[in-house]
């Protein structure tokens, strides 16, 4: 399994790829190779968004932060509500969900932890969706990914909200958060065990070596992989202020070297899944084109990963079209991308 502790060290800034002779065979080798590129700035530029998949993002917001109140206080009585949730967010992603991906890199929350915990969900539903899940068991993964992270309502603020890295002490007190997670809700009538042993398996290694408890490899299950890589992704892609946001093509190229020997072909299928589905330019994500001009993903060609459809905002001198333009790279051989774009560039306060 992996975890952010894995991909970046104790300074914030990610570790160096094994040397060579200890990296993993061809067999088991990242599955992509990506071009270096810089953060993606949470700003964006305005543009047409359903209003339906705007408020559903923020309805799940308000019943997750809800949960973390309730959470801090002691048991959570149930989770009304969660589930019907979780199943607009599955119908919305079978229909494209265009919106609501992009809201996943755009939504600004003064608490991190709860966008936090509906984008590991709604990522999470798109891996499970690649590897084609069954609707009930999309049902089960995007609860339990929704609700992953509400034992951190049982860490004290000065850690979750510390603009600075943890202490080796502090990251241990932040460790116990799954432990906790599933004490304010192994109690509840009627929640199902996958959910309990996906939301206490998202720190888990498969060499043993991870906590809470130290598994290994056939006793991690699939759902508790899924929420781990998604977890690390949103929050290499979503960093707080003390270490730095990383482009989407680069959490991922992270994610894959810090697997290692560990890099296991059930995680092959979960990273292949999470890169066919997310996409290396994710809906959301901003692009230079080889023609210098700059636009923002708004759809992904699951054939042709690197081609997604474009709406572009600024032309090749770095002026504002006075209308977006569209356009689909797979349909266009002269026009590909340069690289990633951090928003910061061309928005203005």
């Amino acid at each position: 399994m992996v975890r952010l502790s894995d991909v970046l060290g104790p300074d914030g800034n990610p570790k160096a790829p094994p040397p060579k002779e200890e990296q993993a065979t061809p067999e088991i080798a990242p599955p992509f190779s990506l071009p270096p590129s810089p953060a993606i700035s949470q700003k964006i530029l305005p543009s047409p968004m359903q209003t339906g998949e705007v408020a559903l993002y923020q309805e799940a917001l308000n019943w997750i932060r809800k949960k973390f109140e309730e959470a801090e206080k002691g048991p959570i009585p149930d989770l009304a509500g969660g589930q019907e949730v979780i199943d607009r967010i599955i119908s919305v992603l079978k229909m494209g969900g265009e919106s609501l991906l992009t809201l996943t890199f755009s939504w600004s929350e003064e608490d991190y932890l709860y966008p936090h915990s509906v984008n590991v969900s709604i990522f999470s539903i798109k891996v499970g969706m690649g590897l084609r899940l069954n609707d009930g068991e999309l049902r089960q993964l995007g609860l339990a990914a929704l609700v992953h992270d509400l034992g951190m309502a049982k860490v004290p603020k000065a850690l979750t909200e510390k603009a600075a890295s943890l202490s080796d002490e502090e990251m241990e007190i932040v460790k116990k958060h799954p432990i906790y997670t599933v004490q304010v809700l192994e109690n509840m009538k009627d929640l199902d065990r996958v959910i309990l042993d996906a939301i206490s398996h998202q720190h888990e290694r498969l060499d043993g070596t991870s906590y809470p408890r130290g598994l290994r490899e056939d006793q991690v299950t699939e759902f508790g992989g899924i929420i781990a890589i998604a977890d690390v992704y949103e929050a290499l892609t979503h960093s707080p202020p003390y270490r730095k946001r990383h482009a989407p093509d680069e959490a991922m190229k992270l994610i894959a070297y810090s697997m290692g020997s560990q890099f296991k072909a059930s995680l092959i299928q979960i990273l292949k899944a999470l890169v066919r589905e997310l996409s290396i330019y994710p809906i959301g994500s901003y692009v230079q084109l080889n023609t210098k001009e700059i636009g923002r993903v708004v759809k992904v060609n699951k054939n042709f990963p690197l081609l997604p459809v474009l709406d572009i905002y600024l032309d090749g001198s770095g002026n504002r079209l006075s209308e977006i333009k569209r356009i689909d790279l797979a349909q266009e051989p002269l026009v590909h991308i340069k690289r990633p774009v951090d928003v910061s560039e061309i928005t203005q306060e």
